[in-house]
C-alpha cells in the first residue's frame, strides 16, 4: 500500500474530487459572493472521503493501486448475472403471453 504507485493514483483521485466538487459552486457565482467556508469545507470533506475510499480499497485489491477491487469486482459481477439470466432477455421469456 505504500508504495510510490499507490499514492501517485491517491493524489490524482484526491485532487480530482476536491476539484470536481468545488467547480460547480463556484461556477455561475460571483466569485465575490462566493461562501467560500462552505465551498472549501464541501470539497475538503469530498476529497477526505476520496482519501479513505483509497485507503481502504487497497486492502481489497491489488496493494499498488488505489483503485482497489473495481476492476476485480466487474467481471465477476458480469459472470454472476450471466449465469443468473442465462439469456433470459433474449429470449423473450420476460415477456407476458397474449
Amino acid at each position: 500500500m505504500f508504495t510510490l504507485s499507490f499514492w501517485k493514483s491517491t493524489a490524482e483521485r484526491v485532487v480530482a474530487t476536491f476539484v470536481q466538487a468545488l467547480l460547480p459552486l463556484l461556477l455561475g457565482a460571483n466569485l465575490f459572493d462566493v461562501d467560500w467556508k462552505v465551498a472549501l469545507g464541501a470539497a475538503g470533506s469530498a476529497a477526505a472521503l476520496s482519501l479513505l475510499k483509497c485507503l481502504a480499497a487497497a486492502y481489497v485489491g491489488p496493494t499498488d493501486s488505489a483503485a482497489g477491487a473495481t476492476p476485480s469486482l466487474v467481471p465477476s459481477l458480469i459472470e454472476t448475472l450471466t449465469k443468473t439470466y442465462n439469456g433470459y432477455f433474449t429470449r423473450g421469456s420476460h415477456r407476458k403471453a397474449d
